[in-house]
């Protein structure tokens, strides 16, 4: 009976040992998969430098930049929709690789990111902030990419560039780094493509944070109102209509420009709703002033792109004209060139269909 004890033992001692080299062969292939789905997630498919959850990660937990000093640069390659169209995706795709190289030889010591479609990031540990040195730095990053040669042909590359940059805390970083650029990207010349977060850039960017959360809220009928601006013949003798044009008075901003407020309204799709308002006040007036003195005056109105494209535009506009005495005649509507360049069939059917 001992000897069928000690065989026991022997077998659980076997399966135990067994078990635990499952276990551990089981953990090493967890631990390899977890190890190369993080390199997956923190790597850029496309150019093998860092991806932009990664660096949101490093934002985010402080723990390789505490008690650094850290700058940061967002790198925004201006009109790259254009060589995708000009020269192709694969060509497109080689500059960004170029860029990314680039970028990461230039900036060996530094941290590179691709943060989207044409955003790169640089990441810079520094021990103190020297302003010109940030500029110089921009400088540098410019000159090194504004020249991509591939297949023996030059590409020429314009970036907007916005810096950031602090001490502590850094979870905004990236935030206004990105203002920064938009911003650089707003005023951008080929010598003047670098802006550096500031108190004028915050004050710009919650005026903007601003106008968007009141458009949003906005008593159209009480904020809102019309000017029209009166179109003389050649000679300057006669008026022949009025151009509309819409203003903004806020209870808490006070007077907004259009400005502002119009490309805020067109990015956050509040635009549609302001477009209506607008021929709605403009058709009134115009019936208004042609048919109490009996005349002819034509209302020019600036119609929205979103407004032009999402609705049935025709069917708005004769739905308008069947609730008022206002003549087809009496109507010019302002189409944005950026419209124009993206025309397809729809819209020029739509066009045909206002000449009659």
């Amino acid at each position: 009976e001992k000897l069928k004890k000690d065989e026991l033992l022997r077998i659980n001692k076997e399966m135990a040992l067994e078990l635990e080299k499952k276990i551990s062969e089981r953990t090493n292939e967890l631990e390899n998969t977890n190890h190369k789905l993080l390199n997956y997630i923190n790597t850029d498919s496309l150019t093998g430098i860092g991806s932009r959850s990664y660096l949101t990660e490093i934002l985010d937990s402080n723990e390789s930049l505490e008690g650094t000093f850290v700058v940061l640069y967002m790198i925004d390659v201006i009109r790259f929709k254009n060589i995708n169209y000009i020269s192709g995706h694969i060509v497109a795709d080689n500059i960004l690789r170029t860029i990314a190289h680039t970028l990461r030889k230039e900036f060996c010591h530094d941290m590179v990111f691709r943060t989207d479609s044409n955003e790169f990031v640089i990441l810079i540990k520094d021990k103190s902030c020297d302003v010109d040195k940030l500029e110089k730095t921009a400088k540098k990053i410019s000159d090194s990419i504004s020249n991509i040669e591939l297949d023996d042909k030059i590409h020429k590359i314009s970036v907007a560039i916005g810096c950031s940059y602090c001490d502590s805390s850094y979870n905004n970083l990236l935030k206004n780094a990105e203002y920064a650029c938009k911003m650089a990207k707003e005023d951008f010349e080929e010598n003047k493509n670098y802006k550096l977060y500031d108190d004028e850039i915050s004050q710009h960017m919650l005026r903007m944070a601003n106008i968007e959360s009141l458009l949003k809220i906005i008593d159209y009928d009480k904020e809102f109102f019309m000017e029209f601006q009166p179109q003389f013949s050649i000679d300057g003798d006669e008026v022949l209509g009025m151009e509309a044009l819409i203003r903004w008075n806020s209870p808490i901003l006070g007077y907004v420009t259009p400005m502002e407020f119009i490309p805020i309204a067109e990015n956050t799709g509040t635009i549609v709703k302001i477009t209506k308002w607008t021929i709605e006040q403009s058709f009134r007036m115009i019936e208004k002033w042609n048919v109490t003195y009996n005349s002819n005056l034509s209302m020019s109105i600036n119609i929205s792109p979103k407004y032009f494209c999402m609705y049935n535009f025709i069917k708005e506009i004769a739905n308008f004209i069947s609730t008022t005495n206002v003549k087809p005649s009496w109507l010019d509507f302002e189409i944005t060139e950026m419209t124009m360049i993206n025309i397809d069939s729809s819209t020029i059917d739509t066009f045909e269909k206002l000449n009659y």
